[in-house]
């Protein structure tokens, strides 16, 4: 457990939020947060959840192009929206550090 959230440990170096499950790497509190945060997202967006922040953060995770992008630019995963703002409402809930 993590909060009110179902936190389930993982042996994948990524997180994923679904709802109030948690998927993370075992024992990795930061992690947790930001997931924490995303969990947050889908009960202010409902429905809306996938289309606003699931799939474009899915894409801007897993799209090679975009992978490249980041590493050739030093952009952080987490300078985009999605997980800019899960940060911030994990962080914010928590009182926890987040990535």
């Amino acid at each position: 457990m993590y909060k009110n959230s179902i936190c389930t440990e993982w042996k994948r170096d990524t997180g994923l939020s679904l709802g109030l499950f948690i998927f993370v790497w075992p024992d990795d509190t930061r992690v947790c947060v930001h997931e924490y945060g995303h969990t947050i997202q889908s009960a202010i967006l409902g429905p809306l959840y996938l289309p606003v922040i699931g799939i474009p953060s899915a894409i801007w995770a897993n799209l090679p192009a975009l992978q490249k992008r980041r590493s050739r630019e030093h952009l952080s995963y987490y300078r985009f929206f999605p997980e800019k703002w899960a940060n911030r409402l994990g962080e914010r809930i928590t009182g926890d550090k987040s990535l």
